[in-house]
């Protein structure tokens, strides 16, 4: 073997250790799942210790107020159409006869579907807050993010922990859980004491929970290296967003940073696309027989 395969043979070593650590395990299910539960202690735990805090009105002054053909904000609606297709092209994969084969039984067919489901929801829902920003819309934003990136905790859960529970509980579970926090947190505002945090909860149990599973549990469908996409292209959303106005000064008043945020955030979906559309093709070739 000359120096140019044992290079490569040592890559490959070091991405296969990388993106499987989970299929060897040094913990027992039941301490890994001790760790997740502990997790969730830490955050609840947290929630009752932050003081409460509502939305700030200041939120809703977006750098690209400018209208265009008749819509409003034309940056900031506009630009949520890469999420929109992302969504569809998603449930479109999940309708290929393809994977109607390698799906065929298997319970994170179920998860998947309200993850695209929701993300073409979001793509509706952040438009129609944009078109004319206020917390009351707002809520329609947030609650299709809540609704679709708690099933794409579950689709984690389904292949990685528990397929018939993940589909059957977790995925009920954390849908009713996303959408309760992100209702508590508008009737909080309605109230006058608002408080944010509840709304940040699900925050946390997203960017938390899917990494961690990733880590301590193996799976079949989700790859740990779209997931660093993932973390990319969404890292890179939410920088734009917090740096919306600077954006938009720098750039000659082109593009906005929150309407860079959007479209960073379609491509963060297409990375879990691409992710399903890879498993499809490798469980197609290889034929194994579901588990589920």
């Amino acid at each position: 073997m000359d120096l140019r395969d044992r290079t490569q043979a040592i890559q490959g070593s070091v991405l296969t250790l990388a993106t499987n650590r989970e299929t060897r395990p040094t913990l027992s299910f039941r301490a890994r799942i001790a760790v997740l539960a502990a997790v969730a202690g830490a955050l609840l735990v947290l929630l009752l210790l932050v003081p409460p805090f509502a939305q700030p009105d200041s939120y809703h002054q977006f750098a690209d107020a400018r209208g265009w053909l008749g819509i409003p904000r034309f940056g900031d609606v506009m630009s949520n159409v890469p999420i929109g297709i992302a969504g569809l092209l998603g449930l479109w994969l999940m309708a290929t006869p393809r994977a109607r084969g390698v799906f065929a039984g298997a319970w994170i067919k179920a998860p998947l579907r309200v993850y695209f489901l929701g993300v073409v929801w979001i793509a509706f829902g952040s438009a129609y807050y944009h078109w004319e920003p206020s917390t009351e819309r707002l809520y329609w934003d947030r609650l299709p993010m809540a609704v679709g990136f708690m099933a794409l905790v579950a689709v984690f859960a389904t292949d990685r922990i528990d397929a018939r529970r993940g589909a059957l509980f977790v995925l009920p579970i954390l849908v009713i859980f996303g959408a309760a926090c992100t209702t508590m947190w508008l009737m909080s505002e309605r109230a006058g004491a608002g408080d944010l945090g509840i709304y940040f909860l699900v925050q946390a149990v997203i960017f938390i929970y899917i990494p961690l599973i990733a880590v301590l549990f193996a799976g079949r469908f989700t790859d740990g290296r779209a997931l660093v996409w993932v973390g990319i292209w969404y890292g890179a959303a939410i920088l734009c967003e917090q740096l919306d106005h600077q954006i938009f000064s720098w750039t000659g008043e082109f593009v906005s940073g929150h309407s860079l945020k959007h479209i960073f955030a379609g491509a963060a979906v297409g990375a879990i696309v691409l992710m399903i559309r890879r498993a499809i093709n490798q469980a197609a070739l290889a034929q194994p027989a579901d588990s589920a």
